[in-house]
C-alpha cells in the first residue's frame, strides 16, 4: 500500500525519512505506511481476508481485503451468487486474520459476538436491491464473518458488505 497524504502541519509519530520537502505549494508530504502509534506499530497496512476451504455452491468472491487507516478498520468483502442458489443457515464464510496490536484493540458486544453489520445484495438483472446482515466474532487472530441466511434469487445477484470499525489511537 502506498498510501500519501499532504499536510501542512506537524504530525507525530512520522519517522523522519518519510517526509520530503520541496513541494510547489510549501506542503509536506507524508508517506503515510510510515505513521506509527506510540508504541510504534503501523497505523496504515492491509491484508487479505482468508477465505473458507468450502464456500457455498454458487457464491463466488471477487475482492475481500482489510485495511487499517489510522483509526478505522475497514472491512470490504464483495462478489456474486448464482441464480437459484441460496444459503440455507449461517456460514462461517471467512476469518479477518489481523495482527495482535490491531485485533487487542477490538472489544465484542457479548461473547465472541462483536456485531450484525448490514450490506447489499442486488439482482443484475432488475437491479433490486435488498440489505442483509452478515454477523462479525472476534477470535484470536482476528475476526470471523458468517454470512446470514438467504434465500435464492431468480437471476445471478452480487453483493459488497462494508464494515467500518473505529479503534483507538495510541
Amino acid at each position: 500500500m502506498q498510501a500519501k497524504a499532504w499536510a501542512s502541519y506537524q504530525l507525530v509519530g512520522i519517522a523522519k525519512d518519510s517526509i520530503t520537502k520541496g513541494t510547489k505549494d510549501g506542503s509536506v508530504e507524508i508517506d503515510m505506511s510510515s505513521v506509527v502509534d506510540s508504541t510504534g506499530n503501523k497505523r496504515f497496512i492491509e491484508g487479505n481476508i482468508v477465505l473458507a476451504e468450502t464456500l457455498p455452491d454458487g457464491l463466488q468472491v471477487s475482492y475481500s481485503k482489510w485495511s487499517l487507516s489510522g483509526t478505522h478498520l475497514m472491512i470490504v468483502f464483495a462478489g456474486t451468487i448464482d441464480a437459484e442458489k441460496a444459503i440455507p443457515q449461517t456460514y462461517g464464510i471467512a476469518n479477518v486474520v489481523l495482527p495482535p496490536y490491531i485485533n487487542d484493540k477490538i472489544f465484542p458486544l457479548v461473547g465472541p459476538f462483536l456485531g450484525s453489520f448490514n450490506g447489499m445484495i442486488a439482482d443484475v438483472v432488475t437491479y433490486n436491491v435488498i440489505s442483509i446482515p452478515i454477523n462479525v466474532d472476534k477470535v484470536p487472530n482476528g475476526l470471523r464473518l458468517d454470512w446470514r441466511t438467504l434465500t435464492a434469487g431468480t437471476n445471478n445477484r452480487s453483493f459488497r458488505f462494508q464494515i467500518d470499525l473505529l479503534i483507538d489511537s495510541e
